[in-house]
């Protein structure tokens, strides 16, 4: 009954049943209030945990959107972690 107010379909709680046993289902309500506070988000996952298609679709409910682009670009991280790894590694040698 989210957009049109009809009832779900079959299909519609065959995959809610699917999206409930991914990883990051446990976590949704962390997610949403991460959000809430924050301007962005960083999120590191195993693959096949729900990292994209689940997460877009919380962001889609707490802003009310129908839709949510998320960015995978593997360099992006890997730079992020080598940058952060670097900046610890300073403060502790400082």
């Amino acid at each position: 009954m989210y957009f049109v107010g009809l009832p779900f379909s079959p299909k519609y709680w065959e995959l809610y049943r699917k999206r409930t046993t991914l990883p990051v289902w446990e976590y949704k309500d962390t997610f949403i209030d991460t959000l809430n506070k924050h301007q962005g988000l960083v999120l590191v996952g195993e693959t096949g945990s729900g990292k994209t298609t689940q997460v877009s679709i919380y962001v889609s409910w707490l802003w009310k959107v129908l839709s949510v682009d998320c960015v995978q670009n593997v360099q992006f991280v890997v730079d992020f972690v080598m940058m952060i790894t670097c900046i610890i590694a300073l403060l502790l040698c400082d």
